[in-house]
């Protein structure tokens, strides 16, 4: 007996094949992750408190309240306490930080899915059109996409359509999706905020490619017609969905909320859950160099190459970072090559050791 509690990951689109980004996935309060491993279907151990009596489930508990990108959610649930006997029951007290935004959504986990695209190499676009419910800042898109690869992306933003062209441009945000073979959301932080009103419209249009696929835009049956959702082979003439929406999703954030205390609302920074007010972010791919793990393996790749080869490459830009440019590491955890605390003579000794004396392995990644 217990309180079973379950993970809502609404960064997945609609898979739940995917062991390590299920849609729906139950914490269990053991910790020991059987079931996540196939040892056990559920145990004592499972629902809260559970039989080693888990005091609390929480950001800093494990398992751990964190959303999917490891982000602080503020929900705290703790008293377990069941009663035993006729008209049994299990208590709980739950707790929720104050809600500083919403999403703007209008797809669901039920209906088909379909796709549209092109055979020949294209940018494809796909776009959907939505009117703000409360007053806020439009600061960050999801889309649902499938792609076996990595993809160059281009979001826009308009004002609204007339007939078949966007209006009143504002803004564009590129980069790229990550690869990967399940239908997931895709979170875009926008690079610049966009203002609304309750009952404004927006049109946030998603171009993917170049791409010769017939997948490039992921979309979701609707039981009747509503032509906010456009598709588009060019960017510029669009025409109307009629029962099917585009999976994108609006995020207007209402105030700000600085979950990290680094002076960068929750919203817009690239790692809400550590301090980072430099933003910085070496290799651009919108998660900040605090969040971002960067060092994989050993140490040794001061210049990040892609490959993660270490060669006299690495020995001259830590040369570069120590004595001439100071120009900050792409990622610092890279040149720690000797393992201890900081980076300094120690690292460049040891890296130069590697490289042409004894060969002996640079530090571990932290």
């Amino acid at each position: 007996e217990g309180v079973l509690i379950w993970h809502c990951n609404d960064e997945v689109s609609w898979s739940n094949a995917d062991d390590d980004y299920r849609v729906l996935d139950v914490e269990e309060a053991d910790g020991l992750d059987e079931m996540d491993l196939l040892v056990s279907r559920m145990d004592a151990g499972d629902p809260f408190p559970g039989s080693l009596v888990a005091e609390s489930f929480s950001d800093w508990t494990y398992p751990a309240a964190l959303d999917v990108a490891g982000v602080p959610t503020g929900v705290v649930a703790e008293n377990f306490a069941y009663t035993s006997g006729p008209g049994s029951n299990v208590t709980a007290t739950l707790t929720q930080r104050e809600i500083y935004g919403y999403t703007l959504s209008y797809v669901s986990r039920h209906g088909g899915f379909g796709y549209f695209g092109y055979t020949n190499p294209r940018i494809t676009y796909g776009a959907t059109a939505f009117t703000a419910t409360d007053s806020g800042s439009l600061v960050s898109v999801k889309i649902g996409y499938h792609s076996e690869a990595a993809m160059p992306f281009y979001v826009r933003i308009y004002k609204w359509m007339i007939g078949a062209s966007p209006q009143n441009y504002a803004s564009v945000t590129h980069g790229d999706f990550p690869s990967t073979p399940t239908g997931r959301y895709a979170t875009l932080l926008l690079s610049a905020k966009y203002d609304l009103d309750v009952g404004d419209n927006v049109l946030i249009d998603v171009g993917r490619g170049p791409i010769h696929s017939k997948k490039a835009v992921t979309m979701q049956k609707t039981n009747s017609a509503s032509y906010r959702s456009y598709y588009s082979g060019d960017g510029d003439s669009y025409t109307a969905f009629d029962n099917w929406e585009v999976l994108i999703k609006a995020q207007i954030a209402t105030q700000c909320v600085d979950d990290d205390a680094d002076g960068i609302c929750s919203y817009a920074d690239n790692c809400p859950g550590d301090a980072n007010g430099d933003q910085s972010d070496w290799d651009g791919d919108g998660i900040g160099d605090a969040c971002d793990d960067c060092c994989i393996g050993l140490t040794g790749n001061a210049d990040c190459n892609p490959d993660d080869v270490v060669d006299i490459g690495d020995l001259t830009r830590l040369i570069d970072y120590l004595f001439i440019s100071y120009n900050p590491l792409c990622c610092p955890d890279e040149g720690n090559a000797d393992g201890e605390s900081g980076i300094d003579i120690g690292d460049l000794t040891a890296l130069i050791d590697y490289l042409f004396i004894s060969y002996t392995p640079t530090a571990p990644c932290p």
